[in-house]
């Protein structure tokens, strides 16, 4: 199977089931919507929830049956080196996810679309934590 997500798929540890959700197709990590951002100073982690604009193709089943419209992704990055964050933004942004791995350090950067960064953080290890549906109107 071909990779896909850009460097989400290549950065992430656990890909799998983002892979086995979109198959080839790609996520618009252009066009995000952050639900939730929370810090975790005893685990040194971070963890950002986010809804995607686009809804696989082919969704599971269940997904299908109780008629989900909207993908939910919680990332984890742990072993931080760096938070900024700059609180001039609202939940109903629509922002940029932005990824990038140099010399074992992942940069992860939440944009807006003036390119007003409002969230970065670096770290040694990003997990997808979570990957669900949910209806939204």
């Amino acid at each position: 199977m071909e990779d896909i997500n850009n460097e989400l798929i290549w950065i992430l540890v656990n890909p799998e089931p983002i892979k086995a959700i979109f198959k080839k197709e790609v996520l618009d990590l252009d066009h995000i919507n952050v639900a939730s951002y929370a810090v975790d100073s005893i685990n040194d982690s971070v963890t950002v929830a986010f809804d995607v604009r686009n809804f696989p193709t082919t969704p599971p089943k269940k997904w299908l049956a109780q008629k989900f419209n909207t993908v939910r992704i919680m990332l984890k990055m742990y072993d931080i080196e760096v938070i900024n964050c700059n609180y001039n933004f609202g939940f109903k942004d629509t922002v940029r996810l932005l990824l990038d791995k140099k010399d074992g350090v992942i940069s992860m950067s939440l944009v807006k679309e003036e390119d007003v960064l409002f969230f970065k953080i670096k770290g040694k290890w990003l997990y997808l934590d979570k990957i669900e549906a949910y209806s939204k109107e």
